[in-house]
């Protein structure tokens, strides 16, 4: 393996996760036990740290961070109503894995819950729908060809590209980094939410 190629280390770069990795094998320990986690979040638009009990159902990597799907019930045993949802290992101030443990929702697969997001903004309310653009030129179709963004993504036509998928602000933040050399074809109102950005 290339973690075993000692005279290589220096010459395989990997993209570090900087914060976080130290509650992974307390909530793997949660999911695989099915037990639940008293967590301290503190997110970055907040002064103060949110407490609450986690029923957490899987990991995710995205950009360099750890996040937790799972469903939220404050301590007064209301459940969050957009759960579940996640959250970021980097945020997580404090986490005790508790000896009470949860049910799964019934039929709950992660894979299948994910399936129609980019990123990690998810939830019940938020729907996929048919995103389609146009990009400029071969070289950036060749981009998104060997690098696909969604796995429902598909090219019916040349540097046209479509994805079934819900058009979260991960996804939309990821179609802007293409800038003025990709045009929003579908739905409308992200083509014109694009064309007011742009002017």
């Amino acid at each position: 393996s290339l973690d075993a190629s000692r005279e290589l280390r220096d010459s395989i770069i990997y993209e570090s996760i900087p914060e976080g990795t130290q509650y992974l094998t307390t909530i793997v320990t949660a999911i695989s036990e099915s037990r639940n986690l008293l967590c301290t979040h503190q997110r970055f638009d907040t002064d103060t740290p949110h407490v609450f009990y986690l029923s957490p159902l899987c990991l995710k990597v995205f950009k360099q961070r750890w996040y937790v799907l799972g469903i939220c019930t404050e301590l007064d045993g209301t459940i969050d109503p957009k759960s579940p949802k996640m959250y970021s290992l980097d945020r997580i101030v404090s986490l005790e894995l508790l000896e009470k443990t949860f049910k799964r929702p019934k039929n709950f697969n992660a894979r299948e819950y994910l399936a129609p997001f980019y990123g990690v903004f998810c939830g019940n309310d938020l729907k996929a729908e048919l995103v389609r653009v146009r990009v400029e030129s071969e070289k950036d179709a060749m981009y998104l060809r060997s690098l696909p963004l969604h796995h429902s993504q598909s090219e019916p036509e040349p540097c046209i590209f479509e994805w079934h998928v819900a058009p979260t602000f991960d996804f939309i933040q990821q179609l802007r980094t293409y800038g003025s050399k990709l045009e929003v074809l579908e739905p409308q109102s992200l083509r014109e939410k694009f064309a007011d950005e742009a002017k």
